[in-house]
């Protein structure tokens, strides 16, 4: 039973630390993204405009 409990304590544990990753990683690239977008919209508009 002892085991049991602690098997799912390690996977608790693993699952959250994957979720933080994948959270911190997809609001890095989501910030990446958006950082490169803003960068080349002004340069798509000028480029379609001028």
């Amino acid at each position: 039973m002892m085991f049991h409990i602690l098997v799912g304590l390690f996977i608790g544990t693993l699952l959250s630390e994957l979720c933080d990753f994948f959270l911190i990683v997809l609001v890095e690239s989501f910030i990446v993204n958006h950082v490169t977008w803003n960068k080349l919209v002004p340069k798509k508009n000028v480029n379609r405009f001028g």
